[in-house]
């Protein structure tokens, strides 16, 4: 149906267009296109927004398969539907749209300052094809995957400039939609399918959205690369029988999985997942492993280890891999997220797959016999993988396998109402000696005075402490001279947002810690945009570096009380003291001129550090198996 034949000629034109789509609170439009010149129909554009969307099948996928990390190119943004869809989307990908001219360039840029999203504009005449080209691959990094939405008569044109990109499964979605001839859809497909694409289209069956081979040269697709599929699937997919006519207005055709990457290529069949779903780090990664694998279309069987809190992370898919320890596949492999002395308990026959994550430098007996008895281990680091060779661990397989981010929670556009006549230092880990927050405490005593416009919060609840024990450690905190520049959270908050809007009301994460075995705080401050300052000693220098914190250099390492002999974390001594102090002072003095802006090299640490990232380097590791 075209634009023109829906809206009445004596039709008032809206001011603005409301998106169909809604907010969490079910009625807010997440955005607004302004209505701007004689360029479009208005009215009619109104009129098919408020039915099924502007481009509806389009929105649709990309509402649920855009995921923290993605880059989105809309060569045809046209109003701004599809752009501001993928970029208002909970997934926050990297949209870059291709405007005509100035002044629709200037009404994109409106419509996204107002919906208060960043959408990358590029005035199609400021450059040629050759160079939009360059700047797409500017934008990608390893790991990152591209959706495209274009015109036919686009196709030629760009998709020849980027086929190395197509060729090697960086596109995995080509969208084709818009006003077309024959001859411009005809050689669109022929193109697409000439790059390894298999033309699909959106229709409803049994009251869902699924996607369906296209069996013709429709002027709305979607593209899939063939290796989202695995390769192999890509002949049978094209040919599947028909599975009837379909009520929805799109286009009938053949059957496929409503998930259109449930079939990722991967040798694993499926997997038992033995960890953690609750509050602490363990927990968390745990979650966000567990959603990440079933997004990824792997068969995962679920066996929580201790309280299962499903407020973490909701998602329905759980109960589909809690019921699979109904009736699992015992030959399948077994991964145990767990503590290095606790790997033993493993689900059915299959191959042994222990995860641990430690921060030490020494295992105990039990440790080196818990881990050495595994067939394979997953660590979260170079740093990790180093320990366990110097302990001996030589014999059994070690992959690396970093934990994530969401960047759908934790994201640079979050506003917390940051506090403008302070900087603020936020410390985010339990109270106890490991995470330094005394070392911490005497650095800010002596880097500022009460007159300092400064102030140290601690998020430092630790479930592991009674009220009397948490008290007398936090008795410094209290008496300090400088208490009255100190906020202390002792109380754990109740989701991850409300952690993400402490960090956005923050102007920089401090991390001292003597050792860690991941350190997601940390992360998840750089993936906000927040300045850090941390140690440069074990794990998280996987993804702290010089260019993106402020480090703190470790001279040497000491025992650790209480731990088996030789188990040393990084030493604390007058040097590590005067870095503190000096990054401290430099970051205040930074932020009361105005010179201290975002972290944008935080940002684009955390773009690589997806969950889906995590789920795939895990796969990939069983595969090996």
């Amino acid at each position: 149906m075209s634009i023109d034949s829906m809206s009445p000629a004596s039709a008032v034109v809206p001011q603005a267009i409301a998106s169909i789509q809604v907010c969490d609170d079910g009625e807010t439009a997440r955005f607004k296109i302004p209505t701007w010149g004689d360029r479009f129909d208005w009215t009619a554009l109104a009129v098919l927004e408020s039915g099924a969307g502007v481009e509806a099948s389009l929105r649709l996928f990309l509402e649920e398969q855009l995921e923290s990390g993605d880059v989105v190119l809309d060569l045809s943004p046209g109003a701004g539907f599809v752009a501001l869809s993928a970029a208002t989307s909970a997934a926050q990908p990297h949209v870059m749209a291709l405007t005509d001219d100035a002044a629709h360039d200037d009404a994109l840029r409106d419509a996204s300052d107002a919906a208060d999203v960043f959408i990358e504009c590029i005035v199609r005449e400021d450059l040629q094809p050759a160079e939009l080209v360059g700047l797409v691959r500017d934008r990608l990094l390893d790991g990152q995957r591209l959706f495209i939405h274009a015109c036919p008569s686009d196709a030629n044109t760009w998709l020849e400039g980027l086929s190395d990109l197509a060729d090697a499964g960086v596109i995995v979605a080509w969208c084709v939609g818009g006003e077309a001839s024959e001859a411009e859809r005809m050689l669109a497909r022929a193109l697409l399918v000439a790059h390894g694409f298999v033309p699909h289209v959106l229709a409803e069956l049994d009251g869902e959205a699924q996607l369906f081979p296209a069996d013709g040269a429709e002027v709305e697709c979607i593209a899939l690369h063939h290796s989202v599929f695995g390769g192999d699937e890509v002949e049978s997919v094209a040919t599947a029988e028909p599975r009837g006519s379909q009520t929805s207005s799109l286009s009938p055709a053949n059957a496929l999985p409503a998930n259109p990457f449930a079939a990722i290529a991967t040798s694993v069949s499926g997997l038992q997942f033995i960890a953690p779903f609750c509050r602490t780090g363990y927990g968390i990664a745990g979650a966000h492993l567990l959603r990440a694998l079933m997004l990824r279309g792997a068969t995962v069987n679920f066996f929580p280890l201790g309280t299962l809190d499903t407020s973490v992370l909701p998602f329905p898919e759980i109960a589909d891999a809690l019921a699979g320890q109904d009736d699992f596949d015992p030959t399948l492999p077994s991964v145990r997220l767990s503590q290095q002395f606790d790997l033993a308990m493993h689900a059915g026959r299959g191959p042994r797959v222990g995860y641990p994550i430690f921060e030490l430098s020494r295992f105990s007996a039990r440790e080196r016999h818990h881990l050495a008895s595994q067939d394979r281990l997953l660590v979260c680091s170079e740093w990790a993988r180093s320990v366990l060779l110097e302990n001996g661990i030589s014999r059994t397989p070690v992959d690396i396998v970093p934990l994530g981010v969401d960047r759908g929670v934790f994201h640079e556009r979050l506003d917390a109402g940051r506090a403008r006549d302070e900087t603020v230092f936020l410390q985010v880990g339990k109270l106890e000696s490991r995470k330094g927050q005394l070392e911490l405490l005497r650095a800010f005593e002596a880097a500022f005075t009460p007159k300092d416009s400064v102030r140290l919060v601690l998020a430092c609840h630790n479930p592991f402490m009674d009220s009397d024990s948490f008290n007398r450690a936090a008795a410094p905190f209290r008496k300090s001279p400088m208490g009255k520049r100190i906020t202390l959270h002792a109380k754990a908050f109740a989701t991850q947002s409300d952690i993400a809007k402490l960090m956005a009301s923050a102007d920089c994460g401090v991390f001292v810690s003597r050792a860690e075995g991941w350190n997601l705080e940390a992360l998840e401050m750089l993936s906000v945009g927040r300045a850090v300052i941390a140690t440069n000693y074990s794990a998280h220098t996987e993804y702290v570096t010089e260019s993106n914190a402020r480090l703190i250099d470790i001279h040497a390492q000491e025992q650790v009380s209480g731990a088996v002999e030789g188990a040393c974390w990084a030493a604390w001594g007058d040097a590590q003291h005067e870095q503190l102090v000096a990054h401290l002072r430099a970051v205040h003095a930074a932020r009361q001129s105005g010179a201290l802006g975002r972290n944008e090299a935080g940002i684009e640490t955390a773009k690589r550090y997806s969950w889906d990232d995590s789920a795939i380097a895990l796969l990939k590791a069983l595969g090996s198996l």
